[in-house]
Formats: C-alpha cells, structure tokens, sequence
C-alpha cells in the first residue's frame, strides 16, 4: 500500500534528524479505500509509544499526498539478516529477537478497552534490527481492533482463523511469532498452509523451545499460550539458560551481525541538496516513483510544481568573498571623498575670474577674501591669512507623509465530504476530501464537490473575511 522513502528534517542551528517518510503509493491515490487504510494506519501509530514499535512522529498532507514521519532504524530487517545464515540463527541469537518481538505484542494487546489491536502482519520484513541491537515491530497498516474480521496481511504468516476470514483475536499474532522464530532457527521459509497442520521444530533447538513453539503454531487458538505476556516470560526464561550456556551476550552477537550488514535501499545514496528542507520533511531525491506521481485525474504531460530550492551548503567561504567584494566597491566609491585637501597658495589678491587655474578645473572655487594687517603691524608680522567662505547648506526637503500598510489575512477552511469528493476552488484542483487546512484570500469563492462514483456534483458559495476560519462540509448522498 504504502512506499518508504528516506529523510532528513533540518531545525534551527543546523540540527537535522533522520526520518522515514511513507506515503500511499501513486498507483493507488484515487483510491478512497486505500486512503481510508491509511487514515486508519495513522491513527493507530500515533498512539503507540513503545521501545520496541518504530515511533510515528507526525501525519500530515503535502500537496495532495498523506504522509507518515516515522522513526529512521539505522540497520536492517529480519528477512535481510536471514540472507548468508542458511541453518538460520543461534539459538541464543533468536530468542533475543523473539523477546522483544514479544513485548511489542504484549503492549499492542494489552491497550485500553477503547483500543484492543492485532497486529495481523507479523513477519520477517515488518521487524526492525538496529545496529545497536534494537529490535523494533513495524507496519501497523492493517491491525484490526479485536473481535473485528480480519482485513488483510500476509498469507505465508496467517493464523488458519485469519486465513478463513474469520474474527481476530491476540492468538493470530502469536502464531505468526511462532513461524517467525521458526524461520529465525531452520534459515527458511515460514512453513506453508500444509505443513502448519504437522508442524515440527527444527531438529537444532532445544527440547522446552521445541515445545514453546509447537505450542505457538497451533491450528487451535485455544491451544495457543493466553497471552504474549505469557510468552515473553517462557522467552525470557530460556534466553537466561541460554546466556549461562553459551556465556556470551545476544545482543552483542545481534548488533555485530547486524553492523555487518549495509542496508539495502532501492535508491542511491542522496546529498543533502536533494532532501527539501519545508515543514512537510518530504524527500523527492531520485526516486523515480516521485517521477510518476501526480495528483488524480492530472495528465502526466501538464508541468510539475517547481520543487524546492536545495538547502545552502554549510561552508561560509561564498559568504566571505561577497563580503570582500562589497568592501572593495564601497572604498571605491567613497576614495575621492576621503582625500585630504589640497592646499592653497597664499596670495594678497583675490584671483583674477578669467584665471587659467580656475577655467582647467570641473570642482566651483569658492572666493577667497584677503584679510589686511592692521595699521599697528610691523613689517615683521606673517602674512594675512586667507578665509574661505563654507558652501550654503542645501536646502532641506520635507520628510514624505508616513505609508499606511494594509495587509489581509488569509481565511483558512476545513472542507470535507459524505462519503468523498474531489475538490475544486476557482476553478482549481485542490485534491480528494478530507481537506484539513486550505488557505484563501479574503471574498468570495466557488467550491465545487464532485464525487465520479456518484455522479453528483455539488457547488458552494462562500464569502471569507480577513482570517476566518470555516468550515464546509457537504453530504453529496441527500440531494442540496
């Protein structure tokens, strides 16, 4: 359903954080079911905290995309730690992961009674292994409340009552731990339909974990432990046996088999001028799914919105040679100010207008007025000293009249649709209901409602004033 692409949110000071950003793949966004399981997968991921569920930081829309931000495990799955080990794991190794994939199971059933879950896709793919040894449970795209009909997962790990269509419980999750630690001990694939009927551990694991499992994969689900908290204490118990026999820590063994693995992307490594540094913390990279995405119902022929300029790369080195331009220019200009005047030779006479010294010049002279000794000087005095008359000040203009400047907040509006529709406003296309926050100038508005399944079509006028908030709701199944 969904595509998983890697991210990188940039905060202030240069602080940046890892992400994971999964959306609905573009095959799939004029579908209202696949975006319904979506809504569905966010709300319930938003809730979980727990150290072994991948943590969901944010939902929210990017053009006419939904978009999961979720916690970035730098390592692998189980499936790719499987690939080289074809006897599969040590046993101490494997009861590692299966205790937390059981505590992970312990929390999700164990929640309130106004949220009771199943995951329903447990498997090798959908668990996490960090490089530090953490193990962390994924996906929760199609887990069900309890006692509701199973809506979906994957077949090869399904409960026998899962299979059938018939109601979840808790014990569809434990029997698919069951064939994920089988897989984890033989290094094979989970057992088919077939085989779950006679299942046998693999020869390799010890007596009490042969049991444990046997009991996990169960075609009854009564005869299936109570609960995964019953399970991680069992998973606990052998995990302590098993340190003492080995003398060696699992988790280590884990992160060391883990940090020798380079995880596997589909895509090639991204610079940081590729990650687009807006408030959504969506990454288009390279990604040629990003290519043929487009809003629905637009041709592949009509332009791209322009993406996002690359964040400025951290070195300050451009910064210092404008600097050192600007400088440069400046002293330029203001060199012939800054001269010293010249000086002036001393005279007794004022000079003649027609002098040849005055006419050479483009700068105006400003007259020189002699200044005579008085009658009582001897003839040893210094000569009279020239005084130059100051330039007349320009004359002063009026300070212009102070600008009023008026500036309009836009209305946001909240639109939505029973069961769904296609929005346009002003004759633009704005995307599938529900439509959380859409911002407009202040006047009047045509939105427009359309539903193709229906055939119905719905138009409605609105008038916002300067930062409104509104909201437009239509039920497209009663006629206006």
């Amino acid at each position: 359903m969904g595509e998983v692409h890697r991210a990188r949110a940039f905060g202030a000071a240069g602080v940046t954080k890892e992400l994971c950003i999964k959306r609905i793949r573009c095959e799939r966004l004029a579908d209202p079911a696949a975006l319904e399981r979506f809504v569905a997968e966010a709300r319930v991921s938003m809730r979980l905290s727990h150290a072994n569920i991948v943590s969901v930081f944010d939902f929210g829309r990017s053009d006419n995309d939904y978009y999961l931000a979720m916690e970035w495990v730098d390592g692998c799955d189980l499936r790719q730690l499987l690939t080289g080990h074809e006897d599969g794991l040590d046993e101490d190794v494997a009861l590692a992961i299966g205790v937390e994939i059981a505590r992970a199971l312990a929390y999700v059933h164990g929640l309130g009674d106004d949220l009771r879950l199943a995951h329903c896709d447990l498997k090798p793919a959908n668990v996490l292994v960090s490089r530090a040894g953490e193990v962390k449970l994924a996906d929760f795209g199609v887990a069900v409340a309890e006692a509701s009909a199973a809506a979906g997962g994957t077949r090869r790990y399904m409960a026998p009552e899962q299979r059938s269509g018939g109601v979840v419980s808790p014990a569809v999750d434990l029997y698919s731990l069951g064939l994920v630690l089988d897989e984890l001990l033989g290094g094979k694939a989970a057992l088919t339909i077939e085989e779950t009927r006679s299942y046998v551990p693999p020869a390799k694991v010890s007596p009490a974990l042969g049991v444990l499992l046997a009991r996990l994969c169960a075609e009854d689900p009564s005869a299936r432990p109570a609960s995964a908290a019953e399970v991680v204490d069992a998973l606990e118990a052998l995990l302590a046996e098993a340190r003492v026999r080995t003398k060696r820590s699992p988790r280590d063994r884990l992160s060391q088999e883990v940090a020798a693995r380079k995880p596997v992307e589909t895509e090639g490594e991204e610079s940081e001028g590729d990650f687009r540094t807006d408030a959504s913390f969506v990454t288009e990279g390279q990604s040629a799914t990003f290519e043929r995405r487009m809003k629905p119902g637009r041709s592949a022929s009509e332009p791209r919105p322009t993406p996002l300029p690359p964040r400025p790369a951290s070195s300050p080195w451009p910064m210092r040679v404008a600097l050192g331009v600007m400088a440069v220019v400046l002293v330029a200009i203001t060199w012939p100010f800054a001269q010293p005047p010249r000086a002036t030779t001393t005279s007794h006479a004022p000079p003649s207008p027609a002098s040849p010294t005055q006419a050479a010049t483009d700068e105006p002279v400003a007259p020189v007025i002699p200044v005579s000794p008085p009658a009582s000087a001897t003839i040893g005095l210094a000569p009279p000293v020239e005084r130059r008359v100051p330039r007349p000040a320009p004359p002063s203009l009026p300070d212009p009249p102070p600008t009023t400047v008026v500036v309009a907040l836009p209305a946001h509006v909240r639109l939505n649709a029973r069961p769904w529709a296609d929005v346009t406003i002003d004759g633009r296309a704005q995307g599938i209901t529900p439509l959380v926050d859409v911002a407009l100038p202040p006047g009047a508005h045509e939105i427009v409602f359309s539903n193709p399944a229906l055939g119905v079509t719905r138009t409605e006028h609105v008038v916002l004033s300067d930062g409104e908030q509104r909201d437009v709701i239509v039920d497209l199944r009663t006629a206006p």
